[in-house]
């Protein structure tokens, strides 16, 4: 598994995490979790692909106190549905079947090559 697989997941947890409702950067590292400062930076790379919106909640005790949460946006559940839809277990079988049938007759010939040469051996054998 590469960095950047190990990215997509942890990105696919903010987007899943966050799907529903805007929750704060805190909660959301307690959904998935992962430590504050990971999610803090995943949380920004995400907000630069546009799949994620910052909200400022005002205070109800403080007038200028605010807090804020994330929610997902309109892109990021198109994103989300399509990494889903692609890290589906049907998806990642019918995939790997697919990269193995290119290899498959090599390794039927390897094998028949082998086969071969034991029986060869074994017959040829003083």
């Amino acid at each position: 598994m590469s960095e950047s697989d190990a990215v997509r997941r942890w990105e696919l947890r903010i987007l899943s995490s966050i799907k529903k409702e805007a929750k704060s950067e805190k909660k959301i590292a307690k959904d998935i979790s992962l430590n504050a400062l990971t999610t803090s930076q995943l949380i920004t790379g995400l907000m630069a692909k546009d799949y994620i919106e910052r909200i400022l909640i005002k205070g109800r005790i403080r007038r200028y106190s605010y807090t804020e949460e994330f929610a997902i946006t309109q892109e990021g559940l198109v994103a989300l549905e399509e990494l889903t839809r692609r890290n589906s277990p049907w998806n990642l079988l019918t995939e790997s079947i697919r990269q193995e049938s290119y290899e498959l007759p090599l390794k039927m010939t390897m094998g028949a090559v082998r086969i071969t040469y034991k029986l060869a051996k074994f017959i040829l054998k003083p």
